[in-house]
């Protein structure tokens, strides 16, 4: 378990990570990080599986760029337009 700064605040984490082959990418060298967030209330979160095509990476340092770009990414999910 560690304590990475994640969304504005410090957020416990505990992770597992392997580095693997990926078949649906040729057999590229993968980094796997399967990782739970414990929420305000103590509970851990359902686990999220991350995955980075740069196998050197740490598992910390793949849910830090994971937790970046989470920001930005979300808002293609809501489908949204500028225009409307």
């Amino acid at each position: 378990m560690v304590t990475l700064p994640l969304y504005g605040k410090e957020q416990e984490v505990r992770y597992r990570s392997k580095v693997l082959m990926a078949h649906f990418l040729g057999g590229r060298l993968v980094r796997v990080v399967w990782c739970e967030f414990k929420s305000e209330s103590g509970h851990w979160k359902k686990a999220h599986l991350l995955l980075s095509t740069d196998a050197k990476l740490t598992p910390e340092q793949i849910i830090e760029a994971y937790g970046e770009r989470w920001s930005i990414e979300s808002m293609f999910n809501r489908n949204y337009s500028p225009l409307r």
